[in-house]
């Protein structure tokens, strides 16, 4: 399993990550699918991202590096074979900025395989 694409679509609402990649999900262990967000001077750091264990839907998240908060919405994604479509509020960037950068990054069980940037 390699990610091989990514896309970030803060253009509407909600905003719109999708996430491709080759090989087959694992039927065990955790798959964390991340877009990470950087503010222009690299102090502030979000997380965007969808988790699944042992095949199954876990948890959708907006993480804020700095402690600030942490925000578990409802599961609003779209999981297919090889693609992963999750929705998030825009508020997830609030705070960020406006020339901020980000980087989609594919985990399974902690090890990352793969990260795509635009």
């Amino acid at each position: 399993m390699f990610l091989t694409r990514a896309t970030f679509d803060t253009t509407r609402e909600p905003i719109v990550a999708s996430f491709v990649w080759d090989g087959q999900l694992p039927r065990t262990g955790a798959v964390l699918w991340q877009v990470v967000v950087h503010s222009k001077d690299r102090q502030s750091v979000r997380r965007l991202g969808y988790k699944i264990v042992d095949a199954q839907p876990s948890a959708q998240f907006v993480w804020d590096e700095g402690g600030a908060w942490q925000a578990t919405p409802e599961h609003d994604a779209d999981l297919e074979a090889n693609r992963l479509t999750a929705r998030f509020n825009p508020l997830a960037l609030h705070g960020m900025g406006n020339d901020w950068t980000w980087e989609a990054v594919l985990s399974v069980d902690g090890q990352d395989l793969g990260k795509f940037q635009p």
